[in-house]
């Protein structure tokens, strides 16, 4: 259950960052 979560967090962590890699990316264009 452990690795289950810490995998969930990891994704929704890896999401977020992607997000805001594009918003930079985006904003600076």
């Amino acid at each position: 259950m452990r690795f289950f979560l810490d995998r969930i967090v990891g994704g929704v962590l890896a999401l977020i960052l992607g997000a805001m890699t594009v918003l930079v990316f985006v904003s600076v264009r």
